[in-house]
């Protein structure tokens, strides 16, 4: 199973009382190594199928304008997660597998090849658990099935 995943944070200049008050409550738990909480929001959107772009842009879409207040909030990421066993999306014949989450893009997910150009992927699904799709804030060259031949 596919999950599209978006992440919402308050905007930095908006008061977060509930961050506050975790904040405020950790202390009193022994926990004293951080300085500042902010709470944000989660959302699974669970997809039947691969992780397309015209599906990206759906979620793109759902987030800023029904999941997200864009006067106080942030949509700081969405991104694509595979399960164990789902197939990889790029014709390779691998599945996922979560098992090795430290390991690079290029050492885990589909294991289609040596990460050379021109591997024949045409997929722009996820590979490894949660590499980032598409983020508001970050380049799109992290998208694609984690072969390197993007």
């Amino acid at each position: 199973m596919a999950r599209i995943i978006i992440e919402v944070m308050p905007k930095p200049e908006i008061l977060d009382p509930q961050g506050k008050a975790v904040q405020g409550a950790l202390p009193h738990q022994g926990i004293t190594a951080f300085s500042q909480v902010r709470q944000g929001k989660r959302f699974e959107l669970e997809v039947d199928g691969p992780i397309t772009e015209e599906i990206l842009d759906e979620a793109e879409k759902a987030a800023t304008t029904v999941l997200s207040n864009p006067i106080i909030e942030d949509v700081v990421d969405i991104y694509g997660v595979l399960d164990d066993g789902d197939a990889c999306g790029c014709g390779c014949g691998s599945t996922i597998d979560n098992s090795k989450p430290d390991e690079s893009i290029e050492q885990a997910g589909c294991g289609c090849g040596s990460g050379e150009s021109g591997c024949g992927c045409t997929s722009q699904a996820p590979a490894p658990e949660m590499i980032s799709l598409t983020s508001l804030n970050a380049p799109e060259t992290q998208g694609g099935c984690g072969c390197g031949g993007h």
